[in-house]
């Protein structure tokens, strides 16, 4: 298995050369002139499957080791190794800069920290706000999150907490403020910073954060996980107790079609098969490493207390509506029959509510249903969050709207389209965030297709290092006092920041009615996960210990 690496890039300040002295050994990078990237340092040693990470021991002081270049991603579906970039760009500044750490999406089953649309050039480069990027890899799909009697919980868990430490230890080396680290992630990410919020293992390892787009599930308790990792093993041909020797012994590229294969899948058990065509793999309850839900965890206060921008776009889900829709049959089903699907008994009261509302009413069935499960999955989620959050701890919302004209991070046809027939679907935001240009790529095709893009993204980019440096941005904080006792909230004063070219704005109360509309339901998400606000004792999770009272 590839050795877990991540990739700095680091704006070049008056003590920060193309070598660097850490605490583990010299580097050296490439310097490009406006900045200098360090590429693929090791912060761990070589895994053992299934085992814990253990941090990069220290090389000779007269070895200086080539960080001129990204290694191997960990494997995952679909892929043994990324390829190297070709160039990378970027500012020259002095004194310690606010440290960015970013933890790639993909589902934990793919992606990688070198993943073209991630390497955040432009994050780096703005004169007006500086900052150092860290994006890295980690272990994915059943390499990274498998569970089992004889082997620890969460691993690629492990591997971000291991890398945080690695931050703290080391970034200063490289111009960046330890004291001053955004943990920010997207989709499968942004639930890790979720996860990490919630992790006594974490605190103190970040002091701010950013979850874009955190898809709205709840983790399995050990006696699912279980379940779950059983039916993966009857497809890959082991059988009884000694599951986890049994999958030391299968090749890696057999264990890695489990990810991306759903007929690996087909022995799931009825209750499993919705979910896992969502997310095959992720972090379980854990008494080590996730002892609460993160929701309940935020709700009994029992959590890592950092700002936190709450962040989602306006269509996220029609990027995967034609997906799931095939996975159904061979033919679509109508508009209510998907939502008799996902919601089941609760699905009159949602098509209800929609078909009352002229800006999705008129939509095809793709579109409607799209609008439908962002506000279920995501929005709602996002939502339910900063009310858990804002009552003990600054929570900020933000929202991204453009329709993009072109982007690399499309995942559907539906989503290609500039406006006015695209959409801004999941993983529109990343390019925005952390800007990466099309030199960086050697393809034709710009990622920002008129100067009102580029623009946005330098403002996005600013209002994130202004956010992480603790000096004024244009994010606005969530009223905390808007919520009661029970659980009701009055929100038309609540501001949302709105990404989007027309002018980035802060409204009051984005998309509220459907977002009331599901908490009323008391449920952010389908039907086949536990509703919101049970606690996790009610979740008979083996080894479940009580979360200590985090500050």
């Amino acid at each position: 298995m590839a050795l877990p690496a991540l990739a700095v890039l680091t704006v070049l300040g008056s003590s920060v050369g193309q070598e660097v002295l850490t605490p583990l050994g010299p580097v050296r990078g490439r310097d490009y002139g406006d900045f200098v990237a360090f590429k693929g340092l090791p912060y761990a040693e070589p895994p053992e499957r299934f085992g814990a990470p253990q941090p990069k021991r220290p090389w000779p002081s007269n070895e200086t080791l080539d960080a001129t270049r990204f290694r191997d991603a960990c494997i995952h579906g679909g892929a043994h190794r990324d390829t190297d970039p070709t160039e990378s760009f970027g500012a020259k500044r002095e004194g310690l800069l606010p440290v960015v750490v970013w933890i790639h999406g993909g589902g934990f089953v793919k992606r990688s920290g070198s993943y073209p649309s991630f390497w955040g050039d432009g994050f780096v480069t703005d004169p007006e706000a500086p900052a150092i990027l860290v994006t890295f890899n980690y272990r994915l799909g059943i390499f990274g999150f498998f569970s089992w009697e004889g082997a620890q919980a969460n691993l690629g868990f492990r591997d971000q907490q291991l890398l945080l430490r690695w931050v703290q230890e080391n970034i200063q080396a490289f111009g960046g403020d330890p004291g001053r680290v955004l943990l920010m992630g997207q989709s499968a990410g942004a639930m890790s910073v979720l996860c990490h919020i919630a992790a006594p293992g974490s605190a103190g390892l970040f002091h701010k954060a950013m979850a874009n787009s955190p898809v709205g599930l709840f983790y399995r308790s050990r006696p699912e996980n279980d379940e779950f990792v059983r039916s993966v093993a009857r497809a890959v041909l082991c059988f009884g107790a000694n599951v986890t020797s049994c999958l030391l012994r299968r090749p890696a590229f057999a264990l890695r079609d489990t990810d991306i294969a759903p007929e690996y899948l087909r022995h799931l058990t009825a209750p499993w098969t919705e979910s896992a065509n969502m997310l095959a793999w992720m972090p379980i309850l854990d008494a080590e490493t996730l002892p609460l839900n993160p929701l309940d965890a935020m709700q009994q206060g029992k959590y890592n207390k950092v700002p936190t921008i709450l962040s989602s776009v306006t269509n996220e889900t029609l990027a995967f509506v034609p997906t799931e829709l095939m996975r159904l049959g061979n033919n679509w089903p109508s508009y209510h029959e998907t939502l008799r699907i996902v919601f089941r008994e609760r699905a009159d009261k949602v098509a209800a509510h929609y078909a009352a509302s002229p800006d999705s009413s008129a939509l095809p069935p793709a579109r409607r249903a799209a609008v439908v499960t962002t506000d279920a999955l995501m929005t709602c989620y996002a939502r339910y969050a900063a009310r858990a959050l804002a009552a003990r701890s600054e929570t900020y919302l933000s929202t991204f709207m453009l329709q993009p004209h072109s982007s690399q991070m499309h995942l559907n046809s539906l989503c290609v389209e500039g406006p006015p027939a695209g959409a801004s679907c999941h993983a529109a935001d990343v390019l925005y965030q952390i800007p990466t240009s099309p030199r960086m790529t050697q393809r034709t095709k710009l990622f920002y297709a008129t100067d009102a893009e580029s623009k946005l993204a330098r403002h996005y980019t600013r209002a994130i290092i202004q956010f992480v440096s603790g000096r004024q941005s244009d994010f606005v904080r969530y009223n905390a006092s808007e919520v009661d006792a029970e659980s009701t909230v009055s929100e038309e004063g609540s501001p949302t920041f709105l990404a989007d070219v027309v002018e980035p704005r802060v409204i009051a109360g984005n998309n509220l009615d459907s977002v009331r509309l599901f908490l009323s339901l008391n449920d952010c998400g389908p039907v086949n996960r536990r509703p919101l606000g049970t606690a996790a004792s009610q979740i008979p999770a083996a080894g479940l210990a009580e979360s200590p009272s985090l500050t």
